[in-house]
């Protein structure tokens, strides 16, 4: 009897001579490729990314961009001022984001007074003619609302590419997320504010 009568008389022979034959085949056929594409290109997967015009994840457009209010602080006590009609903060705010936000979008606050059901979206005017990854509001800050004792606001950053779509008062932040999906929206900080001393 030869050695394949006997082979294929015995299933799990012939089995496993196939399984080892498939996987013999299978290896060469890999280290060939691998080979290949080794000595096809010295370069580094990353280099031939960039250079297809390839940009880092947090540089993408298309990646969710990360904005956060730090300043002032959270929990930080600041002055209201009323004049002219109209009130403002006696404080700095600045907006951060992870990569430049560009000159197209707009930057702006969501302010919603502790015990008031209303949240205002307001984007005050700003004016820079290149991308920028911090926004800051010097000194005095103006309110689309009224304050009139001490108490306490939470504000969010907000970054849209329509401020239209957005500015005005709404009832939740969800209503806000709805009129643009696309907007981007911080975690919220709180302030302690009162009136200035006379």
């Amino acid at each position: 009897m030869s050695f394949k009568q006997k082979l294929e008389d015995n299933p799990l022979w012939f089995g496993l001579s196939i399984a080892v034959v498939t996987f013999g085949m299978g290896w060469a056929a890999s280290q060939a490729i691998s080979q290949a594409s080794h000595t096809s290109g010295s370069q580094d997967w990353t280099d031939q990314a960039k250079s297809a015009g390839w940009a880092p994840k947090k540089e993408c457009p298309a990646y969710p961009l990360n904005i956060q209010v730090t300043a002032p602080g959270d929990g930080a006590s600041v002055e209201f001022t009323t004049g002219g009609g109209s009130q403002m903060l006696r404080t700095a705010i600045v907006i951060q984001s992870e990569r430049p936000i560009p000159v197209s979008n707009h930057v702006g606050y969501i302010w919603n007074p502790k015990g008031d059901n209303n949240y205002y979206v307001a984007f005050p005017p700003r004016t820079y003619e290149s991308p920028q990854k911090v926004f800051r509001d010097n000194d005095y800050v103006s309110l689309p609302f009224s304050l009139s004792v001490p108490g306490y606001l939470n504000l969010w950053a907000v970054v849209t590419d329509d401020s239209e779509k957005l500015e005005g008062t709404y009832t939740s932040l969800d209503q806000i997320k709805k009129s643009d999906p696309d907007a981007m929206i911080s975690a919220p900080i709180m302030l302690s504010v009162r009136p200035a001393a006379q």
